[in-house]
């Protein structure tokens, strides 16, 4: 009967344990009003903690477990307060902050716009916050984006696959091998900020269902001339040359913006591969001598007819040559890893591109209301 008896107990004693409860209350200052948005810091079992802020109420809210716990309340111009408490039911705690006795002469706020903000349809990159922003092009800073997948130059959106790009919400026509170079071109102290847009609005229904890349370029905002030179060499297989250069020139309500870039040589890394089967294994090796030399350009100028009135003209062009010669190598080994058999592919390609494209513009700035 006694086992019996402690065995129950036990039982409860392990429930309880595993219990939560409620450790609420309220926040007031001296004059025992409610203080909102104020932070609530718990410390407890095994170096756990756990934050909250007080509602528009000034209450608060944890579900925890028995034990001991350190409770810290904290607010911008109050002091500091801590309490510590052990939790073996529903607790309530309630707090007056003591605001602290500054005399401020002046006052200065400074705000940033936070690094990456989630919106609807849409996942803003600011580039002006970021360190990793700087000495880099527009290619390097969008596979820093969460969902953009830059493979062998290559740009990409998780989920979508295709994707336009677009420069100021005009959208550049240009291959995939163009648009990497083109972006390479774009250094990223020029860039304010990027947008990839998953679900476009009605706006670019002309872009089609594919995923979108806004790249927003800092405005120039002080007349006379600006610009950079950028120049990377790079090694795959073979070695890559490119170079770029853009230059910004502003005179009263006229806006000239260029830039202008050259690439030359392979990107394409080796490759090797096996693939295991039942009774056999292929060893697989893609030796791909592909090289490009790739030119481009663009130029464009506004003209700011009043406030709210833009006039532009913009102008991309640029040519692709194009030589490629592929060697795959395929090895079959038996079981007991004597070859088998040998496969061997050739192919060779060469292709001459040349692209062309301008856009007249006009944007009207409209207000409505009183």
């Amino acid at each position: 009967m006694f086992r019996f008896i402690f065995f129950l107990i036990a039982i409860f004693s392990g429930l309880s344990s595993q219990a939560q409860f409620s450790l609420s209350g309220k926040v007031t200052n001296q004059e025992f009003k409610a203080l909102p948005f104020v932070t609530v810091k718990i410390s407890g079992l095994q170096n756990s903690v756990f934050y909250t802020q007080t509602d528009s109420l000034g209450t608060y809210q944890f579900k925890l477990q028995t034990g001991k716990y350190s409770v810290v309340f904290s607010a911008i111009n109050f002091k500091n307060v801590s309490r510590l408490v052990t939790i073996t039911g529903d607790t309530i705690i309630n707090v007056q902050l003591q605001l602290i006795p500054n005399t401020l002469t002046d006052v200065q706020v400074n705000a940033k716009k936070v690094l990456i903000e989630k919106k609807i349809d849409r996942t803003v990159f600011n580039v002006e916050n970021s360190i990793s922003a700087i000495g880099t092009d527009a290619l390097e800073l969008l596979s820093k984006i969460p969902g953009v997948r830059v493979l062998n130059d290559k740009v990409s959106l998780v989920g979508k696959g295709e994707v336009n790009v677009m420069i100021n919400d005009k959208l550049v026509p240009l291959s995939a091998d163009e648009l990497s170079s083109y972006l390479k071109s774009i250094s990223s102290a020029n860039i304010a900020k990027i947008e990839v847009i998953t679900n476009p609005p009605a706006k670019y229904d002309a872009q089609g269902n594919n995923g979108l890349i806004n790249i927003v370029l800092k405005k120039v905002s002080t007349e006379g001339f600006k610009g950079s030179v950028n120049a990377a060499l790079t090694k795959a297989s073979y070695f890559t040359a490119s170079t770029g250069a853009n230059l910004n020139y502003r005179k009263n309500k006229i806006t000239l913006s260029s830039n202008f870039n050259f690439r030359k040589g392979s990107i394409v890394p080796y490759e090797q591969s096996d693939v295991f089967y039942a009774v056999q294994t292929w060893n697989i090796v893609n030796k791909d001598w592909n090289f490009r030399t790739v030119p481009s350009g663009q130029i464009g100028i506004d003209y700011q007819a009043s406030p709210k009135t833009v006039l532009g003209l913009f102008y991309n062009g640029g040519l692709t040559n194009f030589h490629s010669e592929e060697n795959i190598k395929t090895r079959v080994y038996n079981q007991g890893k004597g070859i088998d058999s040998m496969l061997n592919s050739d192919a060779n390609a060469k292709i001459n591109s040349h692209y062309h494209s301008a856009n007249i513009y006009l944007k009207q700035a409209f207000r409505f209301g009183r």
